[in-house]
């Protein structure tokens, strides 16, 4: 069932359309190989299907959805190339971004990540994936607001919805924890400045998802693909 998210003041009806749908395909309830009903999804959200249709072709671009003519619109398969591919570019930034977090972390700084891991752990132990992920995703944005890299972090949150699609399914695991744990390791080697180890951190952190990754191609191969269809 499609969840239906509040519309921004700045958002386009085309922008709010993407948005909407694009969250709901990372938290699979649109799920992949699914078609999409643009009449259903016109009532739903009480606009026209113009702006629809312009969302559906912003989505195909990114691979996130495919047309297929005379057949319809079908969600994507989770293609591993595409996560692979985006693993490496995060890897390599957010090593680097290990680095300079270290020589600008300020106390409020510290306390603002030990607050968010904080929440992890509440969202985890009440089993609220969709927070979960919100607060993840938060807490990696922090380490590219200290560091002064706000338009790099805006360019990543932009092509990372084939790998949150990977990370909401690992939060289904008993084992991500293990992942919250890693955020405090990681932390620490901040505050200690530890370049290193936080270096270390963030490469093992990233290579977890691959681990993930075969969990999930056991547990759902029917979301695993090419995301051209």
């Amino acid at each position: 069932m499609l969840e239906i998210v509040p519309r921004q003041n700045n958002q386009s009806l085309k922008q709010y359309v993407f948005a909407t749908l694009s969250q709901n395909i990372v938290r699979l309830n649109l799920k992949p190989g699914e078609k999409l009903n643009e009449a259903e999804i016109s009532e739903l959200l009480g606009i026209s299907r113009t702006p629809i249709r312009e969302a559906l072709l912003d989505l195909a671009e990114k691979k996130l959805v495919v047309i297929r003519p005379r057949s319809g619109t079908f969600v994507s398969f989770i293609d591993m190339d595409i996560v692979s591919q985006f693993l490496y570019l995060r890897t390599v930034v957010e090593r680097d971004l290990s680095r300079m977090a270290c020589d600008c972390l300020s106390p409020d700084d510290i306390d603002r990540l030990h607050e968010n891991i904080a929440i992890q752990k509440y969202y985890y132990e009440t089993s609220k994936p969709n927070k979960l992920l919100e607060c993840d995703i938060r807490f990696h944005g922090e380490i590219y607001r200290i560091c002064k890299k706000e338009f790099l972090s805006d360019v990543i949150s932009s092509l990372s919805i084939h790998f949150d699609r990977i990370r909401y399914l690992s939060m289904t695991k008993r084992e991500f924890i293990l992942k919250i744990s890693e955020h405090e390791n990681y932390l620490h080697a901040l505050e200690n400045g530890d370049v290193q180890a936080a270096m270390a951190i963030s490469d093992e952190h990233m290579a977890h998802t691959f681990e993930d990754y075969e969990w999930i191609k056991e547990a759902f191969p029917h979301y695993i693909g090419s995301s051209e269809g």
